[in-house]
């Protein structure tokens, strides 16, 4: 799917479609301002828009296909993962690569920036801790298959990861000495593809590929709601903006995009955005 759609305002009934990818949109990411949008392809290229006028506002071509990528919390700089286990690190005022980062042996699936540190998620099994202001790496640690995804508690105590080996690892990330502590394992019956944190850090949402995402609890890292929706779960997250609500969005492989809340395991919506997998991450 060389597009990706977007939802302009609170209704999700609207949506935006971006089309200028000559490849697959592996991953997309949404600036502080919620003013743009920074897309990878595996057309080797990333792209920044403006989201309310969908028009480019630069483009930037790179050696190798990029699955990922993350921003720095100063938003100055760009962190690419590629096919080839790098990191390409951008400067976003020059538009230039200033460093490669030779982090993974195959292909990066996870990036995320949490303040000074950064985690990197690869095909290698490997999960790698970063110092952001040095551009070195502290740690690593493993699955024992392909790392899909990852995410970080907003008070920045907990790393979740999600593999091929059907686990989801959750991690404490001690910040006195930088190191990461598996502190509880969850098996699934398949593939864990997702996981993200709600803003206020209480809960957390997995998604498999057993067409099931789950919500657990932070505070005793125990699930409290199991919902079976309509294809395999390939990205999920909170949607914040329906009050008094705890709801979720899933996107799967038939390129649908289900909205559920979760008290009453009810499905409010279904948007059928693209033709194949919803990739990436869902904002």
């Amino acid at each position: 799917m060389n597009r990706f759609n977007t939802q302009p305002s609170q209704n999700v009934n609207d949506s935006m479609s971006y089309t200028g990818h000559a490849d697959k949109v592996r991953n997309m990411l949404i600036t502080k301002d919620q003013k743009r949008i920074i897309s990878f392809g595996l057309d080797k290229q990333i792209k920044c828009w403006d989201i309310q006028t969908g028009n480019v506002l630069y483009s930037i071509k790179l050696p190798e296909k990029i699955n990922t990528g993350a921003i720095s919390s100063s938003e100055s700089l760009l962190f690419c993962g590629s096919n080839k286990g790098k990191i390409y690190v951008i400067s976003l005022e020059t538009k230039q690569v200033i460093n490669v980062l030779n982090a993974h042996t195959y292909w990066i699936w996870s990036i995320i920036v949490a303040d000074k540190y950064m985690f990197t998620g690869g095909k290698d099994t490997s999960i790698i801790l970063w110092d952001v202001n040095t551009l070195s790496s502290i740690t690593k640690v493993s699955h024992k298959d392909r790392v899909n995804c990852l995410a970080v508690s907003p008070d920045r105590s907990l790393l979740l990861s999600g593999s091929y080996d059907k686990k989801l690892k959750i991690w404490k990330i001690s910040n006195t000495t930088p190191q990461l502590e598996c502190i509880e394992t969850k098996s699934f019956y398949r593939t864990v593809r997702s996981c993200r944190f709600s803003n206020d850090g209480k809960y957390f949402v997995v998604g498999d590929y057993s067409c099931k995402i789950s919500i657990f609890t932070t505070k005793n890292l125990s699930v409290i709601k199991s919902i079976k929706i309509g294809g395999l779960v390939n990205s999920v997250c909170f949607l914040n903006s329906i009050p008094h609500q705890l709801s979720i969005l899933a996107g799967t492989e038939t390129g649908s995009v289900e909205l559920w809340e979760i008290n009453s395991k009810t499905k409010l919506k279904q948007l059928k955005l693209h033709d194949t997998w919803v990739c990436g991450n869902i904002h």
